[in-house]
């Protein structure tokens, strides 16, 4: 029985990386749409904790594709990922750098504000993502969620670059420093970057994943 792979996100950026780097692995990707999965109400806590979001969101569709008849006989494994930023410098305060319906030049204008008195060490950064994942089997059980983490080190630039991805603001003033690049970069990179090694934080999370991935895709 073949498991499809269904990864529930609107950003187009995110979809196309997503597809690229597991792409790599032979796991293709689906959006909801192409089984006719309806949108899912998700509902996260009040004040969420980091990877809150992504856990609700693979809940929520999990839920949604167990619910619909019309998806009886297929077998399904919801991915949704959470991006994080830690810096250390602002002593917890990195939680206040994205608020909800903020722009992305809004984000990019506060991270750039709180770190302007800033210098050398105290500009370092750790890009975090968590990547969800839950199966659906063909009689509507859910299993249980599994997480990954990846993360990537880095600082935040004094100046954002000319080129910008909307809906990921941190990519613009990111700068990895381990590959001497701007996160921006990774996007629309070729898989040539996936074979070299050279992954974001997004990427070393989902190649936590891909050993579990392939082996759920194989039974």
């Amino acid at each position: 029985m073949k498991t499809n792979l269904v990864y529930p996100r609107s950003n187009q950026a995110d979809v196309t990386e997503i597809r690229r780097h597991l792409g790599f692995h032979k796991i293709p990707v689906y959006e909801p749409y192409t089984f006719g999965i309806n949108e899912a109400r998700v509902e996260v806590p009040k004040t969420p904790s980091f990877g809150d979001q992504a856990l609700a969101t693979a809940c929520a569709y999990a839920e949604q594709c167990a619910s619909q008849s019309n998806l009886r006989g297929f077998r399904f494994m919801i991915l949704v990922d959470e991006t994080g930023i830690e810096v250390p410098a602002l002593n917890g305060a990195s939680k206040k750098l994205v608020a909800p319906a903020m722009s992305d030049d809004e984000i990019i204008s506060r991270t750039l504000d709180c770190m302007r008195k800033l210098k050398g060490f105290e500009r370092n950064a750790l890009l975090v993502s968590k990547v969800v994942l839950i199966g659906v089997n063909v009689d509507g059980t859910v299993g249980e969620p599994l997480s990954f983490r990846g993360t990537l080190e880095g600082n935040i630039r004094i100046k954002p670059t000319k080129k910008r991805i909307k809906g990921h603001p941190f990519s613009s003033i990111f700068h990895a420093t381990l590959y001497n690049m701007p996160l921006v970069d990774f996007y629309g990179a070729s898989q040539g970057h996936i074979q070299k090694g050279i992954l974001s934080h997004r990427g070393r999370a989902l190649e936590e994943a891909v050993p579990v991935i392939s082996k759920l895709m194989a039974n």
